[in-house]
């Protein structure tokens, strides 16, 4: 029987972990242990348990004997340079520094050893050698086999790797052979060069050398320049301004400069075409289960949320919201010597570095190499009911998803062409000087954002709106959304129709004229914003030839299930912008299908729409969209956010209910932030605790009803609400509030006189 020293019993270390702080439970205890066994940092003597709270033994990774003599100690860039050390560290002598590896190894001029020349890597910079030393170490120290494994897997390339992976997680008994580099092709495809380099001339050659101008280019960028207006068409495509280097990062993950493809599956599991959210976690989702799937993107992944919306707004607000915050703050006791002044360049400037940073989570190379996922730049174009054809090469699928997104739309009004430099949100974000004055047509959600922020910012910004601000939510909460933005200072101009818009191009400035209540009226401006909807990207992808049904304007025809004409082809995100969801209120009896139909543009929809297709396309699920309760958010400040439909649906669908509201100002947290303006509503069937529906308003509106969104999606009734405990004192105890006044209703008079005559008998 065999010994092993420094053991230790995993309850023990459960104990251990609950006893330092660590873990909060002996569940959580596990976790961590679970955790540490599945990165390898701690298994079972003899390899037969995963991490348990049991009587097991087990032991670090430091103190197994086997891995001490496991692994490797070395670098291919010592072996380059001579430095490999002996086994007390110390430099070895040239004549045994190469050991049996590499017998008189040298790497100056072609004079190479073949240990090296197998894996035909040039130049041996540090780069090539650090990519060798994590793909196969130079002095790899095998383990001792196992008597018999449950799973040997020979090739270590995106199959082979995922597959050992897996296994191993499970608790399997797994070896992994690979002759050559792990990650095999992955290992060498995708990009190795940056836009940085193109705009800079820089790119190299094989040899690491720069190439000389008339030849950096390459096939992407001939005689590029990225001075002035002379920029290359292939940077051109992306519509980003200024090319400093947040932008160029960005694209370096989103959209690499040289990508180059894999090598086409026989047939995938499930091709998806579109790089935005929806098709994000489409793909990755599938490629968790283990399915084959490839990823087409012709412009850049992320789509409008990292590239265009969610990521930048979002930036902007942050920034918008802390200068209001510094000219407020004298309420706050906060004295400001001298006038505030704002940076609109520097508040630019960060929204691309934080689009930047966060640009890896979507980049094509995580996708490709760390999640499976075949990555194809290009446009993507059916040319069969189970094929799809990019960049001249053909991808069969079982299963399809489309998730092309929309663009902004812009309205038909005279004067207004392609030429016409007016802005959206896909290019608003260019800008690097700010607008002295700005004219916003559109009131929605992106429309009423912007303006926040500009006004902010300090333009003078005149919105041109039919009616009111965020129209279609509940009118007490956009009344007071309205009432900030006009305080802010933005001008709103109500029951307006605009007529023309003549751009001069020597003054740089828009005339619109336009009717206010039928008077009409002109206004000079030096930008005009338009924020009037989204229309869905749907042309030019071959639809007809794999039947699937669409219009130009509405997009493409799904059913609940998200599924096309084509029951093999899914869609999802703003492309589907047919769809719109029936919100059915529990129970059976009240509901009524046609009872309020919302176009479902949201980044988080096309997520939960990606999640749906994935059990729907791959799993035989029967999933569907209107049996999800969605909530959303406008993030202007004061933040409205709905979850359900909304009165006025309700009074024509003859639906009864009762109201509950509870205003921030009878908050205490509220009142103590100076943020009191707003308030709390929650609709319920009438005569029950069902919860129909919701309304935020106010700061962090948009966190605080995922509390109310989680208790209809559970089904739990607004009494409940009252008896969950709330830390105090919190802008969430408004909302556990609304369940006590829930609750007072149910002291009918028949009930006090009871509590009365039964009180009195207990004096």
């Amino acid at each position: 029987m065999k010994s092993y020293k420094k053991c230790f019993v995993g309850k023990h270390l459960v104990d251990w972990l609950i006893r330092i702080g660590e873990a909060t439970d002996r569940t959580h205890a596990t976790e961590i242990g679970a955790e540490l066994h599945l990165n390898s940092l701690l298994h079972h003597v003899t390899r037969d348990h995963t991490f348990k709270d049991e009587s097991l033994y087990y032991r670090f990774l430091v103190d197994c004997d086997e891995k001490a003599v496991t692994g490797s100690d070395s670098s291919w860039s010592e072996y380059a340079s001579g430095s490999a050390m002996n086994s007390l560290g110390t430099s070895l002598p040239e004549s045994e520094s190469r050991g049996k590896l590499q017998p008189a190894m040298k790497v100056q001029g072609n004079d190479i050893a073949p240990e090296l020349k197998q894996f035909e890597l040039s130049p041996l910079d540090k780069w090539n050698l650090q990519l060798l030393d994590n793909v196969h170490p130079p002095d790899w120290k095998e383990p001792t086999p196992q008597d018999t494994y449950n799973l040997v897997v020979i090739g270590a390339g995106s199959g082979g790797l995922v597959s050992a992976a897996g296994a191993a997680g499970m608790g399997a008994k797994v070896a992994l052979i690979e002759e050559h580099m792990l990650g095999g092709e992955k290992a060498v495809t995708g990009s190795d060069s940056s836009w940085s380099e193109y705009a800079s001339g820089s790119a190299m050659n094989s040899l690491g050398t720069s190439l000389p101008e008339s030849e950096s280019r390459g096939k992407l960028q001939p005689a590029m320049k990225v001075q002035g207006n002379d920029i290359a068409p292939e940077l051109k495509q992306f519509e980003l301004s200024p090319l400093d280097k947040w932008n160029l990062q960005l694209l370096d993950n989103v959209h690499p400069p040289d990508w180059k493809e894999p090598t086409p599956q026989d047939t995938y599991n499930l091709v998806v075409i579109g790089a935005g959210s929806g098709g994000l976690v489409s793909a990755a989702g599938a490629a968790g289960m283990g399915a084959k799937v490839a990823l087409i993107e012709e412009h850049m992944l992320g789509g409008d949320c990292l590239n265009t919306g969610c990521v930048p707004s979002k930036a902007l607000l942050s920034a918008a919201n802390r200068i209001h915050q510094l000219r407020t703050s004298q309420e706050y006791g906060v004295k400001i010597n001298g006038t505030i002044e704002v940076d609109f360049g520097a508040i630019m400037e960060r929204m691309r570095r934080l689009r930047a940073v966060i640009s890896p989570a979507d980049a094509a190379s995580r996708f490709y190499n760390a999640l499976g996922v075949d990555v194809f730049l290009g446009r993507g174009i059916f040319v069969g009911k189970h094929s799809v054809s990019v960049n001249g090469k053909t991808l069969k699928f079982a299963k399809c998803v489309i998730a092309t997104g929309g663009r902004p739309g812009v309205p038909r009004i005279p004067g207004v062409t392609n030429d016409t430099p007016y802005l959206t949100s896909e290019n608003v974000w260019n800008l690097t000087t700010l607008p002295k004055t700005l004219a916003v047509v559109g009131t929605g959600a992106i429309g009423s954002e912007l303006s926040q922020c500009f006004a902010r910012f300090g333009s003078k910004v005149t919105i041109l709106a039919r009616s009111g601000i965020l129209s279609k939510e509940d009118p007490e909460a956009s009344a007071l959304v309205e009432a900030q933005l006009a305080e802010d200072g933005c001008d709103i101009k109500k029951s307006t129709a605009i007529t023309n818009v003549a751009y001069d191009n020597t003054k740089k400035e828009f005339t619109i004229s336009y009717t206010e209540a039928g008077t009409a009226k002109t206004l000079v401006v030096e930008h005009l914003l338009f924020a009037t909807g989204r229309s869905p990207n749907v042309s030019g992808l071959g639809l007809d030839v794999a039947g699937v049904k669409f219009d130009s304007s509405t997009g493409i025809k799904v059913s609940d299930t998200l599924q096309t004409t084509n029951g093999d082809v899914f869609a999802v995100g703003d492309c589907a912008t047919s769809y719109k969801v029936t919100f059915s209120p529990s129970p059976p009896s009240l509901i009524c299908p046609s009872m309020m139909l919302v176009s479902l543009q949201f980044t988080h929809i096309a997520d939960a729409m990606a999640r749906i297709v994935i059990r729907n396309a791959l799993f035989f699920g029967s999933e569907k969209m209107s049996n999800l309760v969605i909530p959303w958010c406008t993030y202007t400040h004061p933040e409205l956010a709905h979850v359900g439909p909304y009165e006025e649906d309700l009074k024509k669908n003859k639906i009864k209910f009762n109201e509950f509201k509870m205003e921030f100002e009878d908050n205490d947290r509220s009142i103590l932030e100076g943020a009191d303006v707003g308030f709390v509503k929650v609709l319920v069937a009438a005569g029950t605790d069902k919860i129909l529906a919701a309304t935020i308003v106010g700061e962090n509106a948009g966190n605080l009803i995922s509390e109310i969104t989680l208790m209809i999606t559970h089904k739990i009734g607004l009494s409940t609400l009252a008896a969950v405990i709330h830390p105090y004192p919190t802008q969430a105890d408004a909302v556990r509030r609304i369940g006590d006044l829930y609750n007072r209703t149910r002291m009918t008079t028949f009930v006090r006189v009871l509590f009365r005559k039964l009180l009195a008998a207990r004096r």
